[in-house]
């Protein structure tokens, strides 16, 4: 007994599965040997000095063979540690794991083909991503070594079989609030909550990311964006015209060599110096490095050229078009420019500044996610739509060229700059909408990207401090009809118009819906929002005034379906509540701003709809 245990405590579990050990160690931990497997895989590497690691590393690199159904992409030990738990469980064994995010947003071959074999041999059941409160877990004050790597728990069922064709799973993205801060707890949010069909995301590898933050009208758009002809294939659709993709130099502390004569004739633009307006400074420039790892492409250096900064902090997109030679860092996307028209080279630049770009970028890079990076391999695929139309030719080119000349960095003129920024935010305002109209976006399309531009990003970058965890914006009055609203741009009043232009005309001719909010005497962050269905020749009664009375009508409904405990010490489900009749709809939500915008409101319609849909169905038999 005390051998076998001895065994089994310096036993490397991927030496178990491949049979090195005693027949009854192989039978008890071997393969097939499991119902049931939770585990906590490491996301690193072991250090070089770390013996009995590297040498479980290398077992474990050998035992991943591609050849043998096991690839595995940069070496990670999340997806060695799936194969791994596919190994040991029994045909319908579940597994319960905490990964690396990168087990689904690495697009290296590698990794796409381990989700691929991964994918195609279980059936996933329930994934939470948790890469943006990844700080919640790993701050606390006695960790040596702050883990800050994404991360999310997967559970799936080992299906030798493979999955069911219709099979489908829970996508929860946990968000980072006010409550998480001030409970430590991880808050999971319905509106954060999607349904994914396994074999879509097979198919499309970016619905990870798409679903981390957006939804299924994020996913339309970006199919529609995506008939569009792509930056990196425009030499197929402009006559005469090249798109050179190529990068800036690299500097190594250990592997560099003389820097060649054609590069040493060229100054560089530091890329904290690459701003998207006004310009260039002379004294910005510095001399190139005198010994480099690689000395870049020269075709870059010089011509008609786009500049992408890599990197996209905050939110940021820098963007700007060159004729002047010079050279850059590789951290720094660059893309020549061969027989283009000059209104062709100031669409794309400003399609890159547009609203549209950084949409795109966000919902569909993994690499948005923790570096806040975009490459070139993702610049490439940005869809592009040249204008038809001269008049929206001439006032987007000419909207991109005044805001070329906006110096945003006037030297020691704060007055200056301020309004350089005001003056710039009503240019890119006008950029968009001249965009949107270029590729003929619906009202609800522009909406989606604005929320994503605005809300989304902003409660990415800002967490607990976001605009969009602050409490709405309520109309002046807490009840009314559409033509109340009907002029409304923002707030609470722009999603009760927008909700109500959708159903009204299911009312007919003589029906309408009338509205009223309701809120907690308590100030507890809820707000309830009723429709009601009416005739336009009736008055419009005016509601009692107690709203304390008229919300104790309410929280019968909302206790049964509020916070629903979730079998674990420091993570809730918090549920939206929903009630469809024939005459009334109502939504209780969380008084937050990203779950009252127009988007949302179109998402509320369409669910109500469903559910009385469904409804006439079971009454009916599913007959109609």
């Amino acid at each position: 007994g005390a051998q076998f245990f001895d065994i089994l405590l310096h036993a490397n579990s991927f030496e178990v599965v491949s049979g090195k050990y005693p027949a009854e160690v192989t039978r008890r931990f071997g393969p097939g040997s499991a119902a049931v497997v939770v585990g906590n895989p490491p996301w690193g590497y072991p250090k070089k000095e770390d013996e009995d690691g590297q040498r479980a590393l290398a077992e474990t690199m050998k035992w991943c063979d591609a050849q043998k159904g096991r690839p595995i992409g940069d070496k990670e030990l999340s997806q060695a540690f799936i194969h791994l738990a596919q190994e040991l469980l029994q045909d319908g064994g579940k597994a319960g794991l905490l990964v690396s995010s990168g087990v689904f947003f690495k697009h290296h071959k590698n990794s796409r083909n381990f989700r691929r074999v991964w994918l195609e041999s279980a059936r996933l059941e329930h994934v939470v991503n948790f890469a943006h409160v990844r700080q919640v877990f790993f701050s606390d004050p006695d960790r040596v070594a702050q883990g800050i790597s994404p991360f999310a728990s997967v559970v799936f069922e080992k299906t030798n079989g493979g999955p069911p064709a219709d099979s489908s799973f829970q996508y929860w993205s946990a968000k980072r609030t006010a409550t998480i801060e001030n409970t430590q707890c991880v808050v999971l949010n319905r509106g954060d909550m999607h349904w994914l069909a396994q074999r879509d995301c097979l198919a499309d590898e970016k619905l990870w990311k798409v679903y981390w933050w957006g939804g299924q009208r994020d996913e339309a758009l970006l199919k529609r964006l995506e008939t569009f002809c792509r930056l990196g294939q425009l030499s197929q659709v402009v006559h005469g015209a090249r798109v050179l993709c190529r990068q800036g130099f690299t500097e190594s502390k250990k592997d560099r060599k003389p820097s060649p004569a054609w590069f040493l004739k060229y100054e560089e633009l530091p890329a904290t110096r690459l701003n998207s307006y006004g310009p260039l400074e002379n004294h910005w420039f510095v001399a190139v490095p005198k010994s480099v790892k690689r000395a870049g492409s020269e075709e870059v250096y010089r011509g008609t050229r786009l500049l992408i900064g890599r990197g996209v902090g905050k939110a940021q997109i820098t963007a700007r078009l060159e004729t002047r030679p010079f050279a850059f860092r590789n951290s720094v996307n660059a893309f020549r420019l061969q027989g283009f028209e000059s209104w062709q080279e100031k669409t794309l630049l400003g399609i890159c500044w547009s609203s549209i770009a950084k949409y795109y970028f966000f919902t569909t890079i993994g690499s948005w996610l923790w570096h806040d990076e975009i490459h070139r391999t993702n610049v490439v695929t940005l869809p592009i739509c040249f204008p038809k139309e001269t008049k929206l030719r001439d006032r987007l080119v000419s909207i991109v060229e005044e805001m070329q000349k906006v110096d945003v960095q006037p030297d020691g003129l704060e007055l200056a700059a301020m309004e350089a920024g005001r003056r710039l935010r009503k240019l890119e305002q006008r950029l968009n909408d001249a965009i949107f109209d270029l590729y003929e976006l619906t009202s609800a399309e522009r909406d989606l990207v604005h929320d994503m531009c605005s809300f989304g990003l902003e409660l990415f970058y800002r967490n607990q401090k976001s605009d969009s965890l602050r409490e709405v914006v309520r109309p002046s009055c807490s009840f009314g009809v559409l033509s109340d609203v009907g002029q409304a741009k923002d707030g609470l009043a722009a999603y009760l118009r927008t909700f109500l232009e959708a159903w009204n005309d299911e009312l007919g001719p003589d029906g309408e819906f009338s509205w009223r909010i309701f809120s907690p005497p308590s100030h507890a962050p809820l707000l309830a929002v009723c429709f009601t269905s009416r005739y336009k020749r009736n008055p419009l009664p005016r509601p009692s005034d107690d709203e304390a009375e008229s919300w104790q009508k309410l929280l019968a409904k909302l206790a049964r379906n509020s916070v629903t405990h979730a079998d674990a010490s420091r993570i809730y489900i918090d549920t939206f509540f929903r009630h469809v009749t024939d005459r009334e709809i109502l939504f209780i939500k969380r008084n937050e701003r990203r779950f009252w915008t127009s988007t949302a409101a179109r998402e509320d319609a369409e669910s109500a709809l469903t559910h009385l849909m469904n409804a006439e169905d079971a009454l009916s038999g599913g007959k109609r």
